[in-house]
């Protein structure tokens, strides 16, 4: 027998096999890139909440400290840069004593959040500040 022959079919066999491990990395591919597109952008986002949740509490530690300014709630807004997002600041005075003193502080807390709470496109982020007056 001619050894040309029994190698015949082989190489078919070989691209049959590359083929379908292509079409399963393909079809893999397909499913995780969106998911990573969709994590960065939630990553994005949530990087944006906290930038706005700063923002906020820079507003209220200067309401506090320049203008003696201590606002149960007050929402503002930080929409020309960062559009849909809203930011909640909130001020609770306390009182302690201190070597026989009485020092007053404000505890600050600012909320930023975005979209629809339970949504899939939702984030918010918090940050607190307490200084004494």
């Amino acid at each position: 027998m001619n050894p040309r022959y029994h190698q015949a079919g082989f190489g078919l066999a070989l691209a049959v096999f590359i083929l379908v491990i292509l079409a399963s990395l393909g079809a893999y591919l397909a499913l995780v890139v969106p998911t990573q597109a969709s994590e960065n952008g939630q990553a994005f986002q949530t990087e944006r909440a906290y930038q706005a949740a700063r923002a906020g509490m820079e507003w209220g530690l200067y309401q506090v400290m320049r203008r003696n300014l201590c606002a149960a709630s007050q929402s503002i807004s930080v929409a020309p840069d960062m559009p849909g997002f809203s930011v909640l600041v909130t001020c609770q005075e306390t009182t302690a004593q201190e070597s026989g003193q009485t020092v007053t502080f404000a505890t600050l807390t600012s909320t930023a959040s975005y979209g629809v709470s339970g949504q899939q496109d939702y984030v918010e982020r918090e940050v607190q500040a307490t200084v004494a007056l």
